[in-house]
């Protein structure tokens, strides 16, 4: 925080920030978090100029806002010199305002609780309007609650992580219980959206949870429960849950599908996406085709004509489902290796007391791109780039009673 501002002006910030931080979490999933990421933007662009005089920025800090300022201005240049700039050039200009927003957020501080008491408001929202979903679809439906199952259940995998986060800080254990109680209702919910790749994920970091918390006494009988209740919910929920036992089946005929040939399957319609790709990326590796969907579904049609392919799923789908084979794809060599840049340096130096949350995120994004393009997604964006800068930032956070004092 920059102390060199007035007390009250310090004040100002912190509350306003905190206020900000609180809704952001809490309209996550249910809500217009883009309204609130919005306003929260503007303000750090009308402050910014203020706040950044005498700014200290650590070498960690310094990394992070290299690497967002050369993913965004490798790619405003790209688009500038070999794309569409007036279709294209807007959505890359918010990377580098997110630099702006972590100085300014890094400047004037936020108050810790705020994060906690948002996702929990956030979950107990979700919870209701999940649940309300489940019953109105009879259970048999894979649930969003107003987004893509994809993106929901990841989205609560973000508020699982900052759950479990809570449970390992030294809070009274009536806290600990009733947040337990939420991710407990969070993982059921989870088993509702049927996303494979979301099971994967909540596997990961059970195993990075055990591997970043089996230090201490009090960690492991906290570890213990949580990781217990992984293979608890989701076998429950595999026997109580149609919808679920669906998704196994589907999966199994996906992959019987794919043994005879046929690639008309969700599995099957990424592969040959990836496989085209590939070939695509082959002939134009350093600088990729660019994001134009027209020259995308055009050079995709040639590649498979000259390869004598019978079926092309590139035109039948929007993106490739791969964040690393889209970007390279669009963006070639240099476009890849900005992505690569950014998450080392989202995870670089972090203090210890927030790397639960920083790594966690970080694993959410890494597994959820091998089958998604992540930055296709606005809300995927506001939750990497905006809620991971307030992760990031936690250890420099205010707690409440340093402010009561």
């Amino acid at each position: 925080m920059n102390n060199t501002l007035p007390l009250r002006g310090r004040l100002t910030f912190l509350y306003l920030n905190s206020f900000l931080v609180f809704l952001l979490l809490v309209n996550l999933i249910v809500g217009d978090v883009h309204l609130v990421r919005n306003l929260f933007a503007l303000l750090a662009l009308l402050a910014v100029p203020f706040v950044i005089r005498n700014a200290k920025i650590e070498a960690s800090d310094g990394f992070w806002l290299v690497s967002l300022l050369v993913f965004g201005v490798y790619h405003l240049l790209h688009i500038l010199l070999l794309g569409d700039w007036s279709e294209h050039g807007s959505g890359y200009i918010k990377f580098v305002l997110f630099a702006v927003f972590y100085v300014y957020l890094q400047q004037t501080g936020y108050i810790r609780e705020s994060i906690y008491l948002g996702v929990v408001c956030g979950s107990l929202l979700t919870l209701l309007s999940g649940a309300l979903e489940v019953w109105h679809s009879h259970g048999d439906e894979r649930i969003g609650v107003g987004h893509n199952p994809i993106v929901f259940s990841n989205l609560l995998l973000i508020y699982g992580l900052v759950l479990v986060d809570f449970l390992f800080r030294s809070y009274a254990r009536p806290y600990k219980l009733g947040v337990g109680f939420i991710l407990l209702g969070l993982l059921i919910l989870l088993s509702f959206t049927g996303t494979r790749g979301a099971y994967v994920t909540l596997i990961a970091l059970a195993v990075f949870f055990a591997c970043m918390k089996l230090r201490t006494l009090a960690s492991k009988r906290s570890l213990v429960i949580a990781l217990a209740l992984v293979p608890i919910v989701l076998v429950g929920s595999y026997i109580s849950h149609d919808g679920l036992k669906d998704r196994v089946q589907d999966t199994r005929s996906e992959i019987e599908t794919l043994m005879e040939g046929d690639f008309d399957t969700s599995l099957g319609l990424r592969l040959n996406a990836w496989w085209i790709s590939a070939g695509l990326i082959k002939e134009q590796p350093l600088f990729g085709i660019g994001e134009s969907l027209d020259r995308l579904n055009a050079e995709s049609e040639r590649w498979v004509a000259e390869h004598q392919l019978s079926f092309n799923a590139i035109t039948e789908l929007s993106h490739v489902h791969n964040q690393y084979v889209q970007e390279t794809l669009e963006y070639g060599v240099f476009g890849l290796l900005c992505l690569i840049l950014l998450g080392i340096a989202f995870a670089f130096r972090v203090s210890e007391s927030t790397r639960v949350l920083v790594y966690g995120l970080l694993i959410i994004f890494l597994v959820l791109s091998l089958t998604d393009t992540v930055f296709k997604t606005n809300v995927w964006v506001t939750a990497f780039f905006v809620v991971g800068s307030i992760l990031r930032l936690e250890s420099k956070a205010v707690s409440m009673r340093d402010v009561l004092r």
